[in-house]
């Protein structure tokens, strides 16, 4: 599988997940309880499925899929080192997982991406 197809997989699958996804279930720890309605999750199991990531998350989500999008640019056009390129994104990726450790959800909606960036680091 080439590197473009992988990177707009990548783009979907995140924002999807992130975004539009719903489900009745949510896997949020009751005692992770943000006061903040930027970084409320819902806790427990709903009547109807809704989405479980915070509106902090459903927006971060749309930064990672500009991060992919910017790293598939400089990538393609080979103005910058590969080695550069791949310490960025491996930054990049840690980050992300860092900040979706806030809500569980958001961290198993996200294993196929990070699985997917082991193979993405690779191929740069």
């Amino acid at each position: 599988m080439n590197f473009f197809f992988i990177t707009i997989t990548q783009v979907v699958y995140v924002v999807y997940m992130l975004r539009y996804f719903k489900t009745r279930y949510s896997l949020a720890h009751p005692l992770i309880n943000f006061k903040s309605e930027w970084l409320n999750h819902p806790i427990g199991v709903s009547d109807k499925p809704i989405s479980n990531i915070c509106p902090f998350g459903q927006q971060g989500s749309l930064l990672i899929a500009g991060l992919l999008f910017f790293r598939l640019y400089i990538s393609q056009k080979k103005k910058y080192s590969s080695k550069l390129v791949k310490m960025y994104s491996r930054m990049v990726t840690f980050l992300i997982f860092l900040f979706s450790l806030l809500n569980m959800n958001a961290v198993i909606y996200l294993l196929p991406f990070f699985i997917s960036e082991i193979y993405v680091q690779r191929l740069l």
